[in-house]
């Protein structure tokens, strides 16, 4: 799967309404063949939507590491009470 299907695929696993009309525009504005920067990284056809996917998982592994400690935290304190 390449990052324009990956990407599409993320959207359309939200089941939001109005996913497709929000693709649609996204196709329209080249947001799938522009590149992320004019000079620097990801300054490639496709770019944008490559460092769009980058970013999406970074947050997600912070979120999933930041969930995973306090729930750590969360079992270590109540074994620390019992």
């Amino acid at each position: 799967m390449n990052t324009k299907e990956t990407f599409i695929s993320l959207l359309k696993s939200t089941n939001r309404q109005g996913v497709d009309g929000c693709i649609e525009e996204l196709e329209n504005l080249g947001f799938f063949t522009a590149s992320a920067s004019t000079a620097f990284h990801l300054n490639t056809e496709g770019g944008l939507v490559e460092h769009s996917l980058n970013v999406c998982k970074v947050t997600l592994l912070q979120t999933a590491d930041g969930l995973a400690s306090s729930l750590l935290e969360e079992r270590n304190s109540e074994r620390q009470r019992l």
